[in-house]
């Protein structure tokens, strides 16, 4: 059997007509590198000799459904990896030469997927992120170009025969089994979909329900569908009774923002078990100070002063400081609720041992994205993903619809465990008074170890202005340069390469576009 310094690609295609066979395989034939076998499934006998004369290509014909002989197959695979695919689909002419360099050099990668494009009436481009766990939980980001070690194959307890799931639920299996040292990902198109693409994954929700028992082990969960058809929604329980949240509120007057923001926690949130800090930074306005005055007959509201210049990272300190939850939220006094579940969802998410921050999705007044996520790079340091998306939109490859993994996520809306919190230190309030704290907070925590989330289940308005363009004193633009510069400074290049994107989109808008040229 050839080992990881002699790879071999076992190419399984299962295929369904003459013209999409004949196309896939005549790009495979023109492979640059000949360290590969084809493995050819039919569905009619009559195929079985369409490549009799080839010594690359082996038929089989499929009896009992078109993956009954799965495991038949692998037996008589030689490859060290192999990949399944349909008819129709189209591997690069490097796709080998470049997959069994990148497994020599990265010899622990036992699963590895590329980028792909899409052959439809438009084509359209896949550019995937590296590993990101909680995204391939709830949709088939991997779709069709994944290779798996054989060795890995032969692992998985069973295999999955609907047509439908197949590609997802292998995957699923597949990573449940690994390290994340061992999932690998090359950003290059090297594969071509077929028209009829195979994301779609929640055809059978009792087959992953079984599937995410093995990768969510002792995290109570439940299987859902998800907001769109081909997606799906792993949804954690939390024990009862529910765990303490301490909801930290920084304000400064603008009353008729902060009371929306309280009664809002208070009377439209589900969650009941909360405790409410409001940070007072130096309110002056008269009917400020008689509301926090009134507020404090509330058992479930402290109001606590800051009484020093405006430092929003020393105001989130004190909060949390002062907190008795198990758990911090962190709320902007310009938010407003959209979906009564909204905490219940971050606290599900942020409960989960392996994560950290927890993000929502959060809506300009008119309806449009504000934030799902931060990105790295982004307009020079890290701006909101999909900003400015319609509402309706399901985002780049349904990242605005399904929970997934993020580098940071804004602190307007934040909820994180207060342990983690403490363990990083909390915010920088020396360096990062202003701009950008969240962001290195968040960076923080995922170098301590912890993955962060966006999740598209907690909804909520951010009343905050679309353009930015706030006038800023000399003192608080140099404040913001010195700032920009601190953050660039000390997480240096990784700014400019977030694993939760990918190196072929732009960094100059938020809509995962394809970089521009002056870009490249």
């Amino acid at each position: 059997m050839p080992s990881n310094n002699n790879i071999h690609i076992s190419i399984i295609l299962f295929g369904f007509s003459i013209e999409a066979i004949q196309s896939t395989v005549d790009a495979i034939l023109q492979q640059s590198s000949t360290t590969w076998e084809l493995m050819l499934v039919v569905d009619d006998e009559k195929l079985l000799g369409l490549y009799a004369k080839n010594k690359r290509v082996n038929t089989y014909v499929h009896r009992q459904g078109v993956l009954s002989n799965i495991n038949l197959l692998l037996d008589k695979a030689l490859g060290s990896f192999i990949i399944f695919l349909y008819s129709g689909d189209l591997l690069s002419r490097h796709f080998v030469d470049k997959v069994t360099s990148f497994c020599k050099t990265y010899n622990s990668t036992k699963l590895l997927y590329v980028d792909e494009s899409n052959r439809g009436e438009k084509e359209e481009l896949c550019f995937k992120p590296d590993w990101n766990p909680d995204y391939l939980y709830s949709f088939n980001y991997f779709s069709r170009g994944v290779l798996y070690s054989r060795e890995l194959l032969l692992q998985l307890d069973d295999l999955p025969l609907e047509i439908d799931s197949f590609h997802y639920a292998l995957a699923l299996k597949a990573i449940a089994l690994l390290k994340q040292s061992q999932i690998s990902h090359i950003s290059e198109v090297l594969l071509c979909l077929a028209t009829t693409d195979t994301r779609s994954n929640n055809s059978d929700l009792k087959l992953f329900e079984k599937i995410h028992q093995k990768i969510h082990i002792n995290t109570p969960f439940n299987i859902d569908t998800g907001i769109t058809n081909n997606t799906i929604r792993v949804k954690f329980r939390l024990a009862k009774p529910e765990p303490l949240v301490s909801i930290i509120i920084p304000t400064k007057d603008h009353l008729e923002l902060l009371k929306v923001c309280v009664d809002d926690v208070l009377y439209k949130t589900e969650y009941k078990n909360i405790e409410i800090l409001i940070i007072d930074n130096n309110s002056a306005m008269p009917e400020t100070l008689a509301y926090l005055k009134s507020v404090k007959n509330n058992p479930k509201i402290e109001v606590i002063p800051y009484k020093k210049a405006f430092n929003f990272s020393a105001m989130m300190n004190l909060g949390v400081a002062k907190a008795r939850g198990e758990f911090i939220a962190l709320l902007n006094n310009d938010i407003s609720v959209i979906n009564k579940e909204w905490l219940t969802e971050m606290v599900s998410q942020a409960n989960r041992p392996e994560i950290g921050c927890v993000g929502a999705k959060l809506f300009y007044p008119d309806g449009t994205i504000q934030h799902a996520g931060v990105i790295l790079g982004l307009k020079g340091y890290a701006s909101h993903a999909h900003k400015g998306c319609n509402a309706s939109s399901s985002g780049y490859f349904n990242r605005l619809v399904v929970v997934h993994n993020v580098s940071a996520v804004t602190a307007a809306c934040l909820v994180v465990r207060k342990n983690i919190f403490n363990e990083v230190k909390g915010f920088d309030a020396k360096k990062l008074k202003v701009a950008y704290n969240d962001v290195d907070f968040c960076l923080k925590v995922r170098e301590a170890g912890y993955r962060n989330l966006f999740t598209p289940y907690a909804q909520l308005i951010h009343h905050e202005s679309k353009s930015r363009g706030k006038k800023r004193s000399f003192w608080q633009q140099r404040q913001l340069r010195a700032e920009s510069r601190f953050l660039r400074k000390k997480w240096g290049d990784l700014l400019f390469s977030d694993p939760a994107y990918n190196k072929n989109l732009t960094l100059l808008r938020e809509d995962f576009s394809p970089k521009d040229e002056c870009e490249k």
